[in-house]
């Protein structure tokens, strides 16, 4: 099953890190939304700093920047503060008057709930962020948020997939991405596509989940050249290497690699090196095996990603 591609025209800016305020253009959400896209997160986040701090702030902007501050800590794997900045727009004196910014919050308390699943391997989690994102689908129909509704339908269903309800996280998608490509919404059409390649692939239908992989992998290299990417290229990795196309496989997984070693990102390193150990014990190359599987565990012990510590470990003992 695929859908019609939509042709998306992106305009990003490109602003280093020691550029002072007053360098920017004058439509700071602009500039904080775009930095998040790109993955300069640290860069969001101080000129979202700096607008809290304006006295003549409108409680709109408020919001936004808390949100943004929000969105950027969590991808910037600093999950406690992004708990605090989604927590502060919920206690926020004028959240009443903006029920999709209360939508936008329940999802990122919903999602870094199941992150603490994902990652951190606390069981309790799942079924509390269930709930949130119920919440969060409510107040994203209230105030027609086409964005929020797509993504509240990928983290529903990324969870009905971890459930085993392939039918019912496939429609969570194919509906995601139907919102996202009417809203020419990129970021939603990446996660759906990639959530509905991982359905299909498990019915069978590989043609068309390598068609939602591929265009996943083109929309990120566009929109996020490194964190989007890097995950992107990873799974086009692993489609190949459950193929037994290793080439093919090393070739993904070597440049998901490098991205992931210039962002130093946990997350995408152990992804990678993981990948990359499998990859190489196939190839009966150990040596280049426990290279990766070493620096792998390290790095999930120092973040404390038990999910990847205990597939590292167990990997090493198997072999």
């Amino acid at each position: 099953m695929t859908l019609p591609f939509a042709t998306l025209l992106l305009t990003l800016i490109s602003c280093s890190s020691n550029q002072n305020p007053t360098e920017y253009a004058s439509d700071y959400k602009e500039i904080v939304t775009d930095l998040f896209i790109q993955g300069n997160w640290n860069e969001s986040i101080r000129i979202a700093s700096i607008e809290l701090r304006n006295p003549n702030i409108s409680a709109h902007d408020q919001l936004f920047y808390l949100l943004k501050k929000g969105e950027n800590f969590r991808f910037s794997e600093k999950y406690d503060s992004a708990d605090v900045y989604f927590n502060r727009i919920l206690s926020h004196p004028e959240i009443h008057k903006y029920p999709n910014f209360k939508g936008w919050a329940l999802y990122g308390i919903g999602d870094l709930k199941y992150l603490s699943w994902s990652y951190f391997k606390v069981e309790e989690a799942l079924d509390q962020a269930i709930p949130l994102l119920d919440s969060a689908m409510f107040y994203a129909e209230k105030s027609k948020d086409q964005s929020l509704i797509s993504q509240v339908l990928y983290r529903s269903g990324s969870i009905l997939q971890i459930q085993g309800e392939v039918e019912k996280s496939l429609a969570n998608f194919n509906r995601g991405l139907e919102i996202s490509i009417n809203a020419a919404d990129t970021a939603g059409i990446i996660r759906n596509d990639i959530h509905t390649a991982s359905d299909l692939e498990e019915l069978g239908q590989l043609d068309s989940a390598l068609f939602h992989y591929k265009r996943a992998y083109e929309l990120a290299k566009k929109l996020n050249k490194n964190y989007t990417e890097a995950h992107a290229l990873c799974n086009l990795g692993l489609f190949y290497f459950d193929r037994n196309d290793f080439e093919t496989a090393e070739e993904f997984f070597k440049r998901a690699q490098y991205i992931s070693e210039e962002l130093n990102h946990g997350i995408i390193l152990c992804r990678s090196y993981y990948y990359l150990a499998r990859l190489y014990t196939a190839l009966n190359e150990d040596e280049l095996s426990e290279k990766f599987l070493t620096k792998g565990l390290e790095i999930a012990k120092k973040k404390g990603y038990k999910n990847y510590e205990n597939a590292f470990a167990s990997f090493s003992s198997n072999n």
